[in-house]
């Protein structure tokens, strides 16, 4: 079965990390206890099965974020869970993109709180492939709506690219 406990969490003070623009990110936190070694492998193979169409290129664990991925580190050895990226938004790290999403855009998923990186390529539904971490789980590259955030939602897209 898939029961297992939940990894858990400490908030880190304001300011341990910055915006590219040097300004502190508020609510940050680091995961103190992460799933057990036999608890990944069982949630890895849970997800590569219900979604057969993304590929995991990390593994799950609690110690970093979708929102962290996409505007903190791109790391898979990120140690850092963020609520979101309106810090980086605010102090205009990233500003709001129009264009056809290109590698690095960062994409928010509206209405279902996500974030995830553009890779660059377009699936053949003319969606941009991404890379995102899903929650406490996988990092995966998959098709802008096909991944876990956005089968609970209807997402809106916002894109965002490096203003720094």
């Amino acid at each position: 079965t898939l029961m297992s406990s939940r990894p858990s969490f400490n908030s880190v003070p304001d300011g341990t990390i910055k915006t590219p623009k040097g300004n502190d990110v508020r609510w940050v936190q680091i995961c103190t206890v992460d799933f057990t070694s036999t608890e990944k492998t069982k949630w890895n193979q849970h997800f590569d099965e219900l979604y057969p169409l993304a590929t995991r290129i990390g593994s799950t664990t609690g110690m970093y974020n979708c929102h962290s991925y996409a505007w903190h580190s791109r790391s898979i050895y990120n140690t850092y869970v963020l609520t979101n990226g309106d810090d980086y938004i605010k102090d205009k790290s990233y500003i709001k993109y129009t264009g056809t999403p290109y590698s690095g855009v960062i994409v928010v998923y509206g209405n279902v709180d996500h974030s995830a990186v553009c890779t660059g390529q377009t699936h053949a539904t003319g969606e941009p492939y991404v890379k995102s971490k899903w929650s406490s789980f996988g990092l995966y590259q998959h098709h802008l709506s096909y991944c876990l955030s956005a089968m609970t939602g209807t997402p809106t897209y916002t894109y965002y690219k490096a203003n720094y």
